[in-house]
């Protein structure tokens, strides 16, 4: 995130799902001098994401116009969306190979 003028912060919160083995995430930040710096780590605290995460997300992009999305095996998640479809609110309208067309409910 940038704020629009020097700010002191001292903790930053990341929602992610819990577990989140395969994500590797560097905070950083802008010093008075200019230059950056890693975050402390006593400073970074992850959230566990409920377990509405996945139509939270969902509801979000719908929110903001979304209606239909395209998803193929190389996207992070294809597997999970493949596999939970109630649970993001999502209806399979078609697939060709194995990219597939959904509809948010």
């Amino acid at each position: 995130m940038i704020f629009p003028a020097s700010r002191e912060i001292d903790t930053v919160e990341i929602l992610a799902p819990a577990g989140e083995a395969t994500m590797k995430l560097d905070v950083e930040g802008k010093t008075m001098a200019g230059s950056w710096s890693p975050a402390q780590p006593s400073a970074i605290r992850q959230i566990p994401l409920g377990a509405s995460f996945r139509r939270d997300v969902l509801a979000e992009w719908k929110r903001r116009g979304f209606r239909y999305f395209l998803i193929d095996p190389d996207t992070p998640g294809y597997e999970d969306l493949r596999h939970y479809r109630t649970l993001w609110g999502v209806r399979l309208l078609d697939h060709a190979g194995r990219t597939r067309l959904y509809e948010i409910e």
